[in-house]
């Protein structure tokens, strides 16, 4: 996709998030972790991080988008590396 991307420098860079989005998300989430329900910058988990729930990185909709703590983003990123693993090394049958 083409306008998920632009060039910096000569190097493809991937575009940020708008400030509405994450205000958005913020709102919607009451401040608090979407994964463990703590809340961010007082329950000493520091600032949420983005989480795309279908992988997909350059799918910034907001319905794509998980406010979550570190912690939380690093079971969220586990889980689908591991979905993505075993979908890769499937057996297949049939001709080749």
């Amino acid at each position: 996709m083409k306008d998920d991307f632009f060039r910096q420098n000569g190097k493809k860079t991937r575009k940020g998030f708008r400030g509405s989005t994450v205000k958005l998300l913020l709102f919607e989430c009451k401040g608090k972790c979407q994964g463990c329900k703590k809340r961010f910058y007082t329950d000493g988990i520091g600032s949420p991080q983005k989480h795309h729930k279908d992988g997909k990185r350059s799918n910034n909709k907001p319905e794509n988008l998980m406010l979550i703590c570190h912690a939380c983003h690093e079971k969220f990123s586990l889980k689908q590396a591991s979905k993505r693993k075993k979908r890769n090394t499937g057996f297949h049958f049939g001709k080749y």
